[in-house]
Protein backbone atom coordinates (compact mmCIF):
# COMPACT_ATOMS: atom_id res chain seq x y z
CA UNK A 1 0.00 0.00 0.00
CA UNK A 2 1.84 3.73 -0.58
CA UNK A 3 1.19 5.94 2.07
CA UNK A 4 2.44 9.37 1.62
CA UNK A 5 4.11 10.99 4.91
CA UNK A 6 4.19 14.77 5.41
CA UNK A 7 6.48 16.24 7.88
CA UNK A 8 5.78 16.74 11.65
CA UNK A 9 2.59 14.40 11.02
CA UNK A 10 2.75 11.85 14.03
CA UNK A 11 2.80 8.17 12.81
CA UNK A 12 -0.48 6.02 13.50
CA UNK A 13 1.70 4.12 16.25
CA UNK A 14 3.25 7.34 18.01
CA UNK A 15 -0.63 8.35 18.46
CA UNK A 16 -1.71 4.87 19.60
CA UNK A 17 1.33 4.69 22.34
CA UNK A 18 0.02 8.81 23.57
CA UNK A 19 -3.70 7.46 23.81
CA UNK A 20 -2.04 4.41 25.93
CA UNK A 21 0.11 6.65 28.06
CA UNK A 22 -3.47 9.22 28.97
CA UNK A 23 -6.31 6.52 28.44
CA UNK A 24 -7.85 8.37 25.95
CA UNK A 25 -9.59 7.54 22.97
CA UNK A 26 -10.63 4.16 20.99
CA UNK A 27 -7.66 2.47 19.59
CA UNK A 28 -7.77 0.71 16.59
CA UNK A 29 -5.66 -2.72 16.64
CA UNK A 30 -3.46 -2.47 13.55
CA UNK A 31 -3.12 -6.15 12.69
CA UNK A 32 -6.43 -6.00 11.62
CA UNK A 33 -6.79 -3.57 8.92
CA UNK A 34 -8.45 -5.42 6.27
CA UNK A 35 -11.87 -4.38 5.67
CA UNK A 36 -13.94 -1.36 5.33
CA UNK A 37 -13.00 2.10 6.19
CA UNK A 38 -14.07 3.42 9.77
CA UNK A 39 -14.51 6.57 11.00
CA UNK A 40 -14.66 7.18 15.01
CA UNK A 41 -15.72 10.26 16.65
CA UNK A 42 -16.11 11.65 20.49
CA UNK A 43 -18.08 13.70 21.99
CA UNK A 44 -17.90 14.88 26.03
CA UNK A 45 -20.64 11.98 26.23
CA UNK A 46 -19.93 9.08 24.00
CA UNK A 47 -18.05 7.84 21.07
CA UNK A 48 -19.19 6.42 18.06
CA UNK A 49 -17.50 3.76 15.64
CA UNK A 50 -18.56 3.95 11.94
CA UNK A 51 -18.42 1.23 9.36
CA UNK A 52 -18.84 1.65 5.99
CA UNK A 53 -20.46 -1.54 4.60
CA UNK A 54 -22.94 -1.14 1.76
CA UNK A 55 -24.53 -4.31 0.87
CA UNK A 56 -24.52 -6.18 3.97
CA UNK A 57 -27.62 -6.54 6.14
CA UNK A 58 -27.38 -6.34 9.94
CA UNK A 59 -27.66 -10.29 10.20
CA UNK A 60 -23.95 -10.16 8.86
CA UNK A 61 -22.03 -8.47 11.48
CA UNK A 62 -20.92 -9.95 14.04
CA UNK A 63 -20.19 -7.58 17.37
CA UNK A 64 -18.75 -9.04 20.65
CA UNK A 65 -16.81 -6.74 23.44
CA UNK A 66 -14.43 -8.68 25.59
CA UNK A 67 -11.67 -7.37 28.00
CA UNK A 68 -12.09 -3.87 26.70
CA UNK A 69 -11.42 -5.63 22.91
CA UNK A 70 -14.54 -4.53 20.46
CA UNK A 71 -14.61 -6.87 17.61
CA UNK A 72 -16.36 -6.02 14.47
CA UNK A 73 -16.71 -8.92 11.92
CA UNK A 74 -18.18 -10.22 9.07
CA UNK A 75 -17.95 -13.46 6.84
CA UNK A 76 -20.15 -12.49 3.82
CA UNK A 77 -18.68 -11.68 0.96
CA UNK A 78 -20.49 -8.70 -1.37
CA UNK A 79 -19.20 -8.62 -4.96
CA UNK A 80 -17.93 -12.07 -5.50
CA UNK A 81 -16.44 -12.92 -8.90
CA UNK A 82 -19.14 -14.89 -11.31
CA UNK A 83 -17.88 -17.52 -13.42
CA UNK A 84 -17.57 -15.50 -16.98
CA UNK A 85 -17.28 -12.02 -15.82
CA UNK A 86 -14.58 -9.71 -17.07
CA UNK A 87 -13.17 -7.29 -14.98
CA UNK A 88 -11.27 -4.42 -15.94
CA UNK A 89 -11.13 -2.61 -12.97
CA UNK A 90 -12.05 -3.80 -9.48
CA UNK A 91 -12.54 -1.87 -6.33
CA UNK A 92 -16.17 -2.72 -5.16
CA UNK A 93 -16.44 -5.84 -3.09
CA UNK A 94 -16.19 -6.67 0.47
CA UNK A 95 -15.29 -9.73 2.10
CA UNK A 96 -14.61 -11.28 5.28
CA UNK A 97 -13.09 -8.65 7.76
CA UNK A 98 -12.57 -8.37 11.52
CA UNK A 99 -11.70 -5.00 13.02
CA UNK A 100 -10.77 -4.92 16.08
CA UNK A 101 -10.80 -1.63 18.39
CA UNK A 102 -9.45 -1.39 22.01
CA UNK A 103 -11.43 0.74 24.20
CA UNK A 104 -10.85 3.06 27.06
CA UNK A 105 -11.68 2.29 30.70
CA UNK A 106 -14.33 5.00 31.33
CA UNK A 107 -16.74 3.33 28.87
CA UNK A 108 -20.47 1.86 30.12
CA UNK A 109 -19.76 -1.78 28.34
CA UNK A 110 -23.54 -2.47 28.79
CA UNK A 111 -24.92 0.66 26.94
CA UNK A 112 -23.27 0.23 23.60
CA UNK A 113 -26.15 0.17 21.34
CA UNK A 114 -25.58 -1.08 17.66
CA UNK A 115 -27.97 0.21 14.62
CA UNK A 116 -27.41 -0.33 10.64
CA UNK A 117 -28.68 1.93 7.98
CA UNK A 118 -27.75 2.61 4.82
CA UNK A 119 -24.58 0.73 4.18
CA UNK A 120 -23.42 2.25 7.86
CA UNK A 121 -23.27 0.59 11.00
CA UNK A 122 -22.90 2.76 13.52
CA UNK A 123 -22.02 1.70 17.71
CA UNK A 124 -22.90 4.32 20.28
CA UNK A 125 -20.61 4.18 22.97
CA UNK A 126 -21.41 5.70 26.44
CA UNK A 127 -18.99 7.09 28.61
CA UNK A 128 -19.43 6.27 32.56
CA UNK A 129 -19.42 9.75 34.38
CA UNK A 130 -16.88 11.89 35.67
CA UNK A 131 -15.35 10.58 38.81
CA UNK A 132 -16.20 13.09 41.59
CA UNK A 133 -13.16 14.91 42.74
CA UNK A 134 -11.92 13.88 45.91
CA UNK A 135 -13.01 15.96 49.05
CA UNK A 136 -11.09 16.60 52.02
CA UNK A 137 -12.90 15.99 55.57
CA UNK A 138 -12.43 17.77 58.47
CA UNK A 139 -11.52 15.98 61.32
CA UNK A 140 -12.83 17.53 64.58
Amino acid sequence: MLQTRFKNTPTPQFLDVFDDLFGKGIRINEGYTNGPAVNIIETAKEFKIQVAAPGLEKKDFNVEIEERKLTISSDAEIGKVLEGDVYRKRQFSIGKFKRIFTLPERIDEDAIIAKYSRGILVLTIPKLEKVKDLKQIKIN
